[in-house]
């Protein structure tokens, strides 16, 4: 086997072929002053490609990463950098040794979560519009079937762009057309740029491919499962009573009834092996269980849309998975499986905000009530559950 063979062997068997092109040559990113030339091709046909320094340093400089890949308001900048930085297989297999998945997958952190991917402990920064517009081109390159040559060793690396945009990742799995996202976007308040995957353009069709293909691997599964519990108990820090928790039931249920379903289609068509031992995988990998504030918070302006992915677990995930499961009658072995399960997850959240809001057993067991139908129509439709009002 040559050197161009064993460069594709590494990025493993699981490989979304581009179309065949006529000259495949590698492709370094450049930055000039003006932002105006963006690419300089450079080699011969190699089947690889080593990713140039100048490229590597955009992941410890978000705003300049950001500024290179925005692919502008019409989805298309002047060079389409982004698409010839993802679209193009050769990037994803380094000449050098192997899969460059890790480097990809940290410019792609820093352009769109404004902070660098070598930060151990950054704050949430609010998104601007450029880190949006990269976010969603991104995804529609990455989840355009049958287009795209990574691995997957990147699904990690994408389950991090998305933890950072939980609101996003809510409304596109539950399907919006255009006209809705127009008024979405209208009726903002934070002043931060919001991410629409609309069903109209097709970007959330792209979502959900690329959340299915998080959904097989433990490690991805674990960063977008806890973004989205916590950005769940989020939702409940700044409720006062039953209508702001009814509210979670189409802003927060529809990605995680989309990410278990599709765990459960990868372990049913063998993409996913043995359940028991992913789920472990997952509790393993996880930051723990999330609960809402013990006090109502006031979000006067509220917090940035990736504060989610940043949160503290209210408890680690190991402890979390056992004395949950002992408080529903499971034995020590069923950790991970109530762990799995989101729907105890989301009703042990809003158990415990009941207790700490004080709020009388008869009405919390409406918004049980209420949530437990919610999710059971996520599960089945995979569309926003009915906006709150009385129950």
């Amino acid at each position: 086997m040559g050197d161009l063979d064993t460069a594709h062997a590494a990025t493993g068997s699981r490989r979304r072929r581009m179309p065949a092109s006529v000259i495949a040559q590698a492709l370094v990113l450049v930055l000039l002053a003006g932002g105006a030339l963006l690419w300089w091709q450079q080699g011969q046909e190699r089947g690889c490609w080593d990713m140039p320094a100048r490229t590597l340093d955009l992941a410890r400089q978000p705003e300049r990463a950001a500024r290179v890949l925005d692919p502008g308001t019409d989805g298309t900048g002047p060079d389409d950098a982004l698409v010839r930085l993802l679209g193009d297989e050769e990037h994803w297999v380094a000449c050098t040794y192997g899969s460059r998945n890790s480097d990809m997958g940290d410019v792609l952190t820093a352009a769109t979560t404004g902070v660098s991917a070598y930060d151990e402990s950054p704050p949430a920064v609010r998104h601007t519009r450029p880190m949006a517009r990269v976010l969603r081109a991104a995804v529609s390159v990455l989840g355009a079937r049958g287009t795209v040559g990574y691995g997957d060793g990147f699904a990690p690396y994408a389950a991090r762009l998305l933890a950072a945009y939980p609101s996003a990742v809510n409304q596109g799995i539950a399907g919006v057309s255009d006209e809705e996202n127009e008024a979405n976007e209208a009726n903002g308040k934070s002043g931060e740029a919001m991410v629409r995957f609309s069903e109209d353009s097709g970007d959330a069709e792209a979502l959900r491919t690329v959340v299915e293909d998080i959904a097989a691997d433990p490690e991805a599964y674990a960063v977008l499962y806890d973004a989205l519990r916590a950005h769940l108990a989020a939702r409940l820090d700044t409720a006062t009573g039953p209508a702001g928790a009814k509210e979670i039931s189409y802003q927060a249920l529809p990605a995680l009834a989309f990410l278990a379903g599709a765990r459960d289609a990868h372990l049913a068509s063998g993409r996913v092996a043995d359940g028991a031992a992913f789920d472990r995988a997952v509790l393993r990998a996880s930051r723990g269980g999330y609960t809402a504030s013990p006090a109502a918070r006031t979000a006067a302006p509220p917090p940035p849309e990736g504060a989610a992915a940043h949160r503290a677990p209210t408890e680690r995930a190991t402890a979390w998975a056992r004395h949950g499961a002992r408080a529903t009658g499971l034995g020590p072995g069923d950790a991970a499986r109530w762990f799995m399960d989101p729907e105890r997850q989301f009703m042990a959240a809003v158990d415990r905000w009941g207790r700490d809001r004080e709020i009388p057993p008869a009405r919390q067991d409406r918004v049980r009530g209420f949530l437990a139908a919610s999710w059971l129509r996520q599960l089945d439709l995979r569309t926003p559950s009915t906006a709150p009002g009385d129950v």
